[in-house]
């Protein structure tokens, strides 16, 4: 019995359908999926018109809230050689993380492993919940240390 990419529900009556989608190492690829009715199906084209749409957005925008931390430590430590009361390393591992949020709000890109494990559905509720959670339990550090 397999399941539905999109709700992750067991069945024998599976319809497939093929779609184009990006990939970043191979260019764009035909993927088949499986999903147990209509409603899935549009729903799973439409998440993945919005993937393709969207994943350049996304890689470009974590390849800068990633590239912020060590710019933010060079900037601690430059700060701290100066002797300046200023927290500017602080502030950009602010916004690095803040811009981090956002992405994984606004792009719930889940990877191919998780989306076959659980579905489409749960996939993008997991992601922001997990975002979520790592962001509160930064936030709950550096409230701490201050």
């Amino acid at each position: 019995m397999e399941k539905c990419i999109w709700c992750n529900k067991k069945t024998d009556n599976l319809m497939t359908f093929t779609e184009t989608m990006k990939n970043i190492l191979t260019g764009t690829t035909q993927e088949t999926f499986n999903c147990c009715s209509d409603e899935c199906i549009d729903k799973t084209r439409a998440f993945c018109h919005y993937a393709n749409r969207n994943l350049s957005k996304f890689l470009i925008g974590f390849a800068i809230s990633v590239a912020l931390v060590p710019v933010a430590l060079f900037v601690t430590a430059f700060m701290e050689q100066m002797n300046s009361p200023y927290p500017v390393g602080f502030a950009i591992s602010v916004i690095g993380g803040l811009l981090m949020l956002f992405l994984f709000i606004l792009y719930p890109f889940a990877t191919p492993q998780t989306v076959m494990l659980i579905g489409i559905k749960k996939s993008i509720i997991a992601v922001r919940v997990m975002i979520f959670i790592i962001f509160a339990v930064i936030l709950f550090s550096v409230i701490n240390e201050m």
